[in-house]
């Protein structure tokens, strides 16, 4: 299957939590036989559209207004956007290289309307890896109210965001009781974990009977039950 992730931060521009599991994920569907395709912003690129190898993973990489690290009106101006650049940038790519599922992350929001489209175009299905229920935690901690203009402009971008996606995987069995409770089309919601691949350690050799001169010699090992029970 060729499968194509959506993310707003990746390798190498950023080493962040997202940029790194996207990446983990697009290897693991390589290594077990899919063509796993990156697209990304590149703020401040100049080309509409570059394609390049990051570490093994075929990257799109459109260009779009900064999106880190800016003041908030810009950042939300900027954001707002993204799928529309993205579009203008690989309308052409996409229409020749048809694509079998969609993976999007969020963070961000504003990818929605890209992924409708897309799935339109490639009649298939696509997965949300919900990772910040905004604009719902900017409330919660004090920094916008919901009867706020701003609120009703991120929550119309968040329903959008929602209906793209096939089945969405939120981080926490809190989080999956706090959808049930908005009562939000819930079966389209699972538990999806935070993900990582760990080396796998070598097995230390062992050179205890040579170190302590016990070869081809039986060893006994003891111990009072009085320590046992201390423990």
């Amino acid at each position: 299957m060729r499968i194509l992730l959506i993310v707003d931060d990746f390798l190498p521009h950023s080493i962040k939590i997202a940029a790194k599991m996207m990446h983990e994920m697009a290897l693991e569907l390589n290594n077990q036989g899919h063509f796993a395709t990156v697209l990304t912003p590149a703020p401040g690129q100049k080309d509409s559209l570059q394609i390049k190898e990051v570490e093994g993973v075929n990257t799109l990489f459109f260009k779009s207004g900064e999106i880190k690290n800016i003041g908030k009106i810009k950042r939300a101006i900027n954001e707002t956007r993204l799928s529309h650049m993205a579009w203008r940038a690989t309308k052409t790519y996409f229409k020749e290289h048809k694509f079998d599922g969609i993976v999007y992350y969020s963070p961000s929001i504003f990818f929605g309307l890209l992924v409708s489209r897309l799935k339109r175009l490639w009649h298939c299905k696509s997965y949300l890896i919900l990772r910040d229920i905004f604009p719902q935690w900017a409330v919660d901690n004090g920094l916008m109210s919901q009867k706020s203009p701003v609120y009703s402009y991120f929550k119309f971008f968040e329903r959008i965001n929602y209906k793209a996606a096939d089945t969405i995987g939120v981080m926490s069995p809190s989080n999956l009781e706090f959808f049930k409770k908005q009562k939000i089309n819930v079966n389209k919601f699972e538990v999806l974990y935070n993900w990582s691949k760990l080396p796998v350690a070598e097995k230390p050799g062992n050179n205890y009977r040579k170190q302590l001169k016990l070869e081809n010699k039986v060893v006994f090992f003891t111990g009072e039950i009085s320590d046992m029970l201390k423990i």
